[in-house]
């Protein structure tokens, strides 16, 4: 019986600190995103233990979607995955984190419209 109490207290005490860790550091990757438009492309700035900077042009991009779980739900973010023609795994580009998802997606889609209209 102690040895089982033993297991279940140290199992516990893990997925706290687990937990506390990865808060932090989603925290922090969040907070190191963003997402800018220059001109006809649509730059996307990572940050986390390397930093990843990619430049997209808008005619590569296909759709926006916003995808919402239960979870993002209960902390009011999203994400906005875009589907491209261009040579990405899978052809989606997923932005995790994002607070006014469907702002964002209604403003990219504005801005790629405005742009192929001229």
């Amino acid at each position: 019986m102690t040895m089982g109490t033993g297991i279940v207290m140290g199992m516990a005490l893990g997925v706290l600190i687990y937990l506390a860790i990865s808060h932090r550091e989603a925290a922090r990757l969040a907070e190191s995103q963003r997402l800018r438009v220059e001109g006809p492309f649509l730059r996307i700035i990572r940050g986390g233990w390397g930093q990843s900077d990619q430049k997209i042009h808008f005619r590569a991009l296909v759709d926006y979607t916003v995808i919402v779980t239960p979870l993002m739900r209960r902390f009011g973010i999203a994400a906005l995955r875009m589907t491209t023609t261009a040579s990405q795994p899978n052809g989606f580009l997923v932005i995790h984190g994002i607070a006014d998802a469907e702002s964002v997606r209604d403003q990219l889609a504005e801005i790629d419209s405005l742009r192929e209209t001229g």
